[in-house]
């Protein structure tokens, strides 16, 4: 998922770019690249965390809440700033189209497929939600997500009545998501219902929203005392306690427990980055390490490219009459973490220079 302007100004002095969320992103991809490498071809210990934990799903909350809390800072500046939200829109294109389109591109010219109108278009969600498969671009139905997100958000921020726009978020927008999503699964067959939670815009906008909602209220959780961490920890544990109570076979307790523990669990674990960032705390200089910053910055590159690499690599491999072992897979992230190297500083970075002509600072 594309980094949310770091450099951005912050809605009050001290609120600026928050070095650990970075170490949150690289946390994050690495979470997907777990789900999506075979556990067969995984460390030991690293296939039994895989094989336990709902990595993909854990990492792609956690990327939606960031973006929800990122997202919204930038815009409650821009409306103080009396920035038009189109140029909003017009940074989101610059850091989100290049790569994305790129990769569109060249996936539709050499392979193609009748996913491909629907991935072109930010559709592919439903594609899949409605029991369709997009390949090695099945990946992308997150960024569906977070785009209907910024397409619609920033316009409510922009035009909404400033005092509602948290009342609207937090007991208006969160209980239709959580109500949209029990009805799918209680009202549809099995794995429809499911399928429509887990890729669905309506139902996982829950993520995203409560990140906007931390937005709004940070000065007040960042400045409290360390009952807000107790909060945040208390948050973390009960969504780990409801991903682990509900496992088992696909139904509406897995659905609805992955779907509320993961995004309450991660809700949590921002605040205490954040605030551990505040007070310069062990975890906080961890997350803020420099090469893991690193990754963080260039996780959209990681996450767009990785799942067509693994792919390629597997396809191509097996075509050979080869068989695919550890070194394949290690193979397929060395050479992700290649592309996406390369894209941000040769083709997403003369793009980004571009947002400065869409920013009221100029940077």
């Amino acid at each position: 998922m594309p980094p949310d302007e770091p450099g951005r100004t912050a809605p009050r002095a001290g609120r600026g770019a928050i070095g650990a969320l970075d170490g949150l992103r690289a946390i994050a991809v690495a979470l997907v690249l777990l789900e999506h490498l075979p556990e067969h071809l995984l460390f030991a210990p690293l296939a039994s965390f895989a094989k336990a934990v709902p990595c993909g799903y854990l990492g792609v909350d956690l990327f939606f809440v960031l973006s929800g809390f990122l997202i919204t800072r930038i815009l409650i500046v821009d409306r103080a700033e009396g920035v038009p939200v189109r140029w909003f829109l017009a940074r989101r294109a610059l850091r989100i189209f290049p790569a994305f389109y790129l990769l569109v591109a060249v996936t539709w010219l050499t392979w193609g497929g009748p996913q491909m109108p629907w991935v072109a278009t930010y559709t592919v969600n439903y594609w899949i939600g409605t029991g369709h498969s997009a390949a090695f671009l099945q990946h992308t139905w997150s960024l569906a997500v977070e785009e209907h997100f910024y397409l619609l958000w920033p316009l409510a921020m922009a035009f909404g009545p400033r005092r509602l726009l948290l009342p609207i978020a937090a007991a208006g927008l969160i209980p239709l998501a959580i109500g949209l999503s029990l009805w799918l699964v209680l009202a549809l067959e099995v794995p429809t219902g499911f399928n429509l939670v887990m890729y669905g815009t309506q139902s996982r906008m829950l993520s995203l929203l409560l990140g906007a909602c931390l937005a709004f209220r940070e000065q007040a959780w960042r400045g409290a005392g360390r009952g807000a961490d107790l909060l945040a920890a208390c948050a973390v544990g009960a969504g780990v306690l409801t991903i682990s109570l509900t496992r088992g076979e696909l139904g509406v307790a897995l659905a609805i427990g992955r779907y509320l523990g993961s995004a309450i669990g991660c809700t949590g674990v921002i605040v205490l980055a954040v605030r551990s960032a505040d007070r310069r705390g062990l975890s906080a200089r961890a997350l803020d390490w420099r090469p893991l910053a690193h990754l963080g910055r260039i996780s959209y590159g990681i996450y767009l490219y990785h799942n067509p690499v693994i792919f390629l690599i597997g396809y191509q491999t097996v075509k050979r009459g080869g068989e695919i072992n550890s070194w394949h897979a290690a193979g397929a992230v060395a050479l992700t973490l290649i592309f996406a190297e390369l894209s941000f500083w040769l083709w997403e970075r003369p793009f980004l220079r571009l947002k400065r002509h869409f920013s009221a600072n100029g940077r």
